[in-house]
């Protein structure tokens, strides 16, 4: 696990561009200092992106606010 005084400490972003049913998107990727980390809404290797909008709008649907879902993708 990472965090303060373990080592492995966040160590900025790196960004890539991901391809989704309306087009390329720019997303930052956090990085650690181990290189340990890894992403779950967008996994390393992965360009294409797909059903994303879909699930976005299923949460605005069901009424979950704009702050809601971005709690929710961020875990």
């Amino acid at each position: 696990p990472g965090g303060r005084n373990s080592g492995n400490s966040r160590n900025g972003s790196y960004e890539k561009t991901v391809i989704g049913e309306q087009g390329e998107m720019p997303v930052k990727i956090p990085r650690d200092r181990q290189g340990t980390f890894e992403p779950v809404l967008v996994p390393k290797g992965v360009t294409r992106f797909s059903g994303f909008d879909d699930t976005i709008i299923s949460l605005y649907a069901r009424g979950l606010t704009t702050r809601d879902i971005q709690s929710h993708l961020q875990g």
